[in-house]
């Protein structure tokens, strides 16, 4: 035996003894700890046998077919009630289904299992009691008892129960077992939702299982109306006021085929199926009122679907501002989610106070009510922001935007010469032609020796009449002298760096620019920046009283 033999046989004996050593449940997809049952059913994961006094005061025939119909606990005919079932789990043990199909039960729900979709969760008694419904015909359907916290907890119990359905053909729906304390405070809801819209994206039908204390207390959502409802009270009666398809009625019941230890008649959930008053409804309607707006269509939704988000209504004198779920106007509608119910969505507005069109902007501002404003929008000076209805007066005022606005203060020229800026290069930037003309005729320059423009800058109130003075000098042919007497009166001036002083003084003396005026007085604020609503005025005052 060679060498590599030998190693090759103390590995694989290695590995033996390991995987002897491993617990069965590492080659099953499972997690560290079966989780234990706390409901009003179960404590500490034994089932409690369920005994309210009313088994011990029934009538002879209590639960069974009578002339008029199934009878209660008390001999009254139980409404609506149409078949009687049972349902199991691996709690029942090995059950005789053939003595079960020859009593009166005409159906059964089974527990496929329990939790996340972990083979360890599986119910022990699912297969063999699926197959054998399946082998004799009984009507079925299934149920998972659930302990979802999270929607990521309820997906995984819908993969789980999948896995768990494949080649089954059910006749009742498949319900989440809503009940264990431990999910109490969470979104039952939600959790629901996410369970049942998976499992209806497969073709099963959905049911919600709880006690009538959860269903009055904790699945109040008008959600719930949207699938099979099956309600638990261990009564004469039912007890629920909405409408419900199945009542477990008792944990008492005894059926021929589900026997204890010693061979006696064991206890047996004993369900009704009762003709529902109103069927879940399969499509809801979605009704807009515009309140004043323009008509809006409405919808038919398929259940769990969305609602197509519509076009905004318009309204004469007011601006739309979302669409709510009640009529005051409190809570704003979210388009994301599905639809369970017929829904009326109620347009809010508020007036509008935008001029020319922009929301930003009102006819009492007081760049507006110089007349300025207008004036530069009116010779196509400015704009708003591109794509929306903005103009943004007190967004500050970009070095590639005051090129564009003394651009288009030119005319929009084309630009003698190719050169440009190293950042100004991109042919589909908006201050692209802009600064190649600006730079050709001497108005804009780059930053020391870099060859940058550096366009998306902010702009101090001194650089913007920097570039102003240098088109007043080299486009307009103005004279731009000062001797700067004006500006040194006012306090700031000192602030001024030197190379802006002769365009700071020559704007002063022109009226184009004064101080910024504060309870501590007037301050030229030479390096503050420029707003957007400042460099409108001051270009429309200075096309209009030196060059119009």
């Amino acid at each position: 035996m060679t060498q590599r033999s030998r190693v090759g046989i103390l590995l694989a004996l290695c590995a033996l003894f390991t995987m002897l050593c491993l617990p069965a449940a590492a080659f099953a997809d499972s997690t560290d700890a079966v989780p234990a049952e706390n409901s009003w059913r179960y404590r500490d994961g034994e089932l409690i046998q369920q005994d309210d006094g009313i088994s011990l005061q029934a009538v002879e025939n209590a639960w069974t077919e009578g002339p008029d119909g199934y009878i209660n606990s008390k001999g009254d005919v139980i409404p609506g009630a149409v078949r009687k079932g049972i349902d199991v789990s691996k709690w029942q043990g090995k059950i005789d289904w053939q003595k079960v199909k020859d009593s009166d039960i005409d159906f059964a729900i089974i527990r496929c299992g329990f939790a996340g979709n972990y083979t360890d969760y599986d119910d022990s008694c699912w297969k063999q009691n699926a197959d054998a419904c399946t082998k004799l015909g009984i009507p079925f359907g299934a149920y998972l008892y659930s302990y979802a916290t999270t929607v990521a907890g309820a997906r995984s119990e819908a993969e789980h129960a999948l896995r768990l359905l494949e080649g089954y053909n059910l006749d009742y729906p498949v319900y989440l077992d809503l009940e264990d304390v431990s999910t109490i405070d969470a979104d039952h809801t939600e959790i629901a939702k996410t369970f049942c819209s998976i499992l209806e994206s497969h073709g099963y039908e959905v049911g919600v299982y709880a006690n009538l204390n959860w269903w009055n207390t904790y699945l109040t959502d008008p959600v719930f109306d949207s699938w099979n409802r099956w309600v638990a009270r261990y009564n004469s009666f039912c007890g629920y006021d909405g409408p419900y398809n199945m009542w477990q009625c008792t944990s008492s019941g005894k059926v021929s085929g589900i026997v204890d230890d010693d061979g006696k008649l064991a206890p047996v959930d004993l369900n009704f199926e009762i003709e529902p008053t109103e069927a879940p409804s399969s499509q809801f309607s979605i009704t807009f009122k515009s309140n004043g707006g323009t008509a809006v269509a409405s919808q038919t939704v398929q259940r769990g679907a969305k609602i197509t988000k519509p076009a905004n209504p318009t309204r004469s004198g007011y601006v739309f501002a979302g669409w709510y779920s009640d009529a005051s106007l409190r809570n704003d509608f979210d388009f994301t989610p599905g639809i369970y119910d017929d829904i009326t969505l109620y347009a809010k507005w508020k007036k509008d106070t935008s001029y020319r069109g922009f929301t930003d902007v009102s006819a009492s501002d007081w760049y507006v009510t110089s007349g300025l404003f207008d004036y530069a929008l009116d010779h196509g000076f400015m704009n708003g922001y591109s794509g929306t209805k903005t103009f943004g007066p007190y967004n500050y005022a970009t070095r590639a935007q005051v090129v564009c606005v003394l651009w288009n203060l030119a005319g929009k020229p084309s630009s003698s010469s190719n050169a440009t800026f190293s950042d100004c290069t991109n042919k589909n930037d908006y201050f692209y032609q802009a600064v190649r003309w600006a730079r050709s005729v001497g108005i804009a320059n780059g930053f020391g020796n870099t060859n940058q423009f550096r366009p998306n800058e902010n702009v101090s109130r001194q650089d913007f009449v920097c570039f102003l003075y240098n088109y007043a000098s080299k486009i307009a042919h103005v004279s731009v002298s000062s001797d700067q007497t004006e500006a040194s009166k006012i306090a700031g001036w000192s602030s001024v760096s030197a190379y802006a002083r002769p365009a700071v003084a020559w704007a002063v003396d022109r009226g184009l620019l004064n101080g910024v005026v504060s309870d501590s007085g007037t301050n030229l604020k030479p390096l503050d920046l420029t707003w957007r609503a400042s460099m409108a005025t001051v270009v429309a005052s200075f096309h209009k009283s030196m060059l119009a």
